[in-house]
């Protein structure tokens, strides 16, 4: 598939996507909030067993009430990041299955008559669902895992910037495996719509 058309699908995709924008960005706003108590987690446990051991440095209760305070305030970022997402993934489905009934509803009578009736289905039942859980998946994969993990890099040239460089020298390789298992999961959804068109 040439750039050209991977931007004209972006494109048709964006559009139902679009009227539900700010539930994206508040689901883009709230996992940035969870990534950012990523580094606050273990300077916290560091201060803890670092400075907190000297006398009267701070109340030790405080360790545990704050820690605590940081995991609730990260589950609560990360739960209102999951359903911001569901929310506009399940309105964006319900825009993308009225298009395409409309779109089958003009279609040409003759079209009928060569297409199986289990295509017409899965194309309005199945089809929106897929692609778009399917994009979205790898947008949430981006903030769930990728800005905690930027966080942290970011905490760890903090501390150490020649050790955290060195470590950076396998990240290629976990590309190549992550390029190697994405080519294979696509491989599988395609002979598992295949297969639903052949069940029908």
């Amino acid at each position: 598939m040439s750039p050209d058309t991977n931007a004209s699908v972006t494109r048709r995709l964006g559009q139902f996507v679009y009227p539900h924008r700010w539930g994206a960005l508040l689901t883009v706003l709230a996992y940035i909030g969870a990534a950012t108590t990523e580094p606050m987690i273990p300077k916290l446990i560091g201060y803890a067993f670092g400075e907190g051991f000297t006398k009267d440095a701070f109340p030790l209760w405080m360790v545990p009430v704050v820690l605590i305070g940081l995991y609730l305030i990260r589950g609560l970022f990360g739960f209102a990041g999951q359903y911001l997402f569901n929310w506009t993934v399940t309105r964006s489905v319900m825009d993308f299955r009225a298009a395409l009934v409309n779109a089958l509803l003009r279609l040409d009578a003759q079209v009928y008559t060569r297409m199986q009736p289990g295509t017409a289905v899965s194309k309005v039942v199945n089809d929106p669902q897929q692609i778009l859980q399917l994009v979205g998946d790898v947008g949430m994969s981006v903030l769930r895992d990728g800005l905690p993990a930027i966080a942290m890099l970011g905490y760890l040239f903090y501390l150490n910037w020649q050790l955290t460089l060195l470590s950076l020298v396998v990240t290629p390789l976990m590309a190549l495996v992550m390029k190697k298992l994405n080519q294979r999961m696509r491989l599988m959804a395609t002979r598992s719509y295949d297969s639903q068109l052949m069940l029908v």
